[in-house]
């Protein structure tokens, strides 16, 4: 196959369109209202007013039950410490904390003398679209912890932070059903996990600050909101690990850079790669995955590095298949590497390098057998 140049990555940027957002945008009034702070020491019951710190915090603060079924300027803390973790379900509805007076955030989980805190999404919708600070996860050597496993957590429009100044330990579980649309979501702890057991976690992009971050692909769906050639960069301090069930991505029409290498757990092997949806998924840097790698549409881009990337098949149902060698070196490896090629239809194949040589062939995709009705074409 002769070299070829990629004359498409990254189509133009698109404003998505969440339906679910739109509808709870508007709240009532722009007054600042109340902060209720969470401490569980009864039960995991929102509407039990023992759950709900009534008198011992800073003046201004709204005591008993924190009020669901509204759009207000509120505020809400968690910080039940080792009691019960606050849990929002389906019989709470649709709840948005839009506080958007000075630098007041609409959602704090763990935060100050307060102790720790953890917050379960298991139905309804709980959001804080309209606040004007970052809702924030874990703060002041607290460890805040969200689990999204039903219903929807939709974040401000400034973005959603794990910790605050490198400070406590944030935790971000997605998992079942449960859906979470964020706008960027930052590193900024001591510690922070991201965990895709299962759903969908919908963002612009990631953004690194501070502190030693994990993401875990583990069968939830990553899906972008925009194009961006910087939705996950190599940040420091920072690995992405897949686990048996997979990374899903679906690019969902945009044209994304993952710079990030997605590496194979070592403990829960067997995971591979799936990407969702039209639009281009670009791979920076080479993964170590060893399980299936599927396209099911759009495009991908693949890096070349001293190894190869070795899923145990590759199947491709979409229609762009890139290699982006760098700068070219015959001691790399095959950007490919598989046992078992399937082509369900005509993929179009381009190759961008530097240092190419003059003459002759460059190796892109190495396979031990080939099945489908569909084949490469060159770009």
């Amino acid at each position: 196959m002769k070299p070829r140049s990629i004359r498409r990555y990254f189509g133009i940027s698109s404003t998505p369109s969440f339906a679910l957002v739109t509808a709870i945008t508007a709240f009532a009034g722009s007054a600042y209202a109340g902060t209720y702070q969470w401490n569980g020491s009864s039960s995991s019951v929102w509407a039990t007013s023992a759950n709900w710190n009534a008198a011992g915090v800073p003046s201004g603060i709204t005591g008993g039950v924190a009020p669901t079924g509204v759009s207000a300027a509120h505020r809400l803390n968690v910080n039940n410490a080792a009691a019960n973790p606050l849990i929002y379900d389906a019989t709470l509805g649709n709840t948005t904390y839009a506080n958007n007076v000075g630098t007041v955030r609409g959602l704090v989980i763990g935060s100050g003398a307060s102790g720790s805190g953890t917050m379960n999404i298991t139905g309804g919708t709980f959001s804080t679209v309209g606040s004007t600070e970052k809702d924030l996860i874990g703060n002041s050597g607290n460890t805040g912890t969200m689990t999204v496993s039903g219903g929807n957590y939709i974040g401000t429009s400034v973005g959603t932070a794990l910790g605050n100044a490198a400070g406590g330990t944030a935790v971000l579980n997605i998992s079942d059903s449960g859906s979470a649309t964020i706008a960027t979501l930052t590193f900024n702890s001591s510690s922070a996990s991201v965990n895709l057991n299962g759903g969908n976690l919908a963002v612009n992009d990631f953004a690194y600050l501070a502190g030693t971050n994990t993401i875990n692909f583990n069968g939830g769906t990553l899906k972008p909101r925009l194009s961006t050639t910087n939705f996950l960069p190599n940040f420091a301090n920072t690995t992405a690990f897949v686990k048996s069930l997979g990374a899903i991505v679906d690019t969902d029409g945009s044209d994304i850079t993952i710079a990030e290498p997605l590496l194979t757990d070592t403990v829960s092997t067997g995971g591979g790669i799936t990407k969702n949806g039209v639009g281009v998924l670009t791979l920076g840097a080479v993964s170590t995955t060893t399980g299936p790698a599927t396209v099911t549409a759009g495009g991908l881009v693949v890096a070349a590095g001293a190894a190869s990337w070795s899923p145990s098949s590759f199947t491709h149902s979409g229609d762009q298949l890139d290699f982006n060698l760098g700068v070219y070196s015959p001691t790399n490896g095959v950007p490919i590497n598989t046992a078992s090629l399937t082509l369900n239809t005509s993929v179009t194949v381009n190759v961008s390098a530097s240092n190419l040589p003059p003459f002759g062939q460059i190796k892109v995709l190495d396979y031990g057998t080939k099945s489908g009705s569909g084949s490469l074409v060159a770009g």
